[in-house]
């Protein structure tokens, strides 16, 4: 991967981790908390904190790093807001084109800090869906990267006599 690259996708999660903890600082001092509050907020936080963890693998270039970002990423691709279900997660940045499915609108939206939203049952919201189309990006090279670097370790396997889980291969069986 180039090293830039690498920077960048990895320098994300851990600005949109502090980005995310302050905004749910903000979030918890301006609402009373219940226990029921108080589980979302830990939810969320678990999040960005598994996101700042991704983001520091794949800085330091650990095994499974490309896996746990690229799940960090396609949380934040798509968010949906309806009277039944509503669902909104990004961070650092949100570069989104949404599309109003009640009044037929579409628009976009570009957005810097971290933003969390999940509701059930909620009146007078119309129904959109959008893409966060930097997080579509993020998950498309990080992915890209995966399977470049999957193949190569899989030729390596080959070339040495091992299998992908570092098993001896059996001369028997290669005959």
């Amino acid at each position: 991967m180039n090293l830039w690259i690498k920077r960048f996708l990895g320098g994300l999660p851990l600005i949109g981790c502090g980005a995310g903890f302050t905004a749910i600082a903000v979030a918890s001092s301006a609402k009373p908390m219940n226990v029921g509050i108080g589980i979302f907020y830990a939810i969320f936080a678990l999040y960005y904190l598994a996101g700042a963890v991704a983001g520091m693998m794949l800085l330091e270039g650990r095994r499974h790093a490309l896996t746990l970002n690229f799940f960090y990423w396609l949380v934040q691709t798509v968010y949906f807001y309806s009277f039944v279900f509503s669902y909104i997660l990004w961070a650092p940045f949100n570069l989104g084109a949404w599309w109003n499915l009640t009044s037929h609108e579409v628009g976009w939206s570009a957005q810097v800090g971290s933003t969390f939203y999940f509701a059930l049952f909620h009146s007078k919201v119309d129904t959109a869906v959008g893409v966060n189309a930097l997080a579509v990006a993020c998950c498309a090279a990080v992915f890209v990267e995966y399977r470049r670097t999957r193949r190569l370790e899989e030729k390596e396997a080959e070339r040495v006599g091992f299998d992908t889980a570092g098993q001896e291969v059996e001369a028997a069986a290669a005959a």
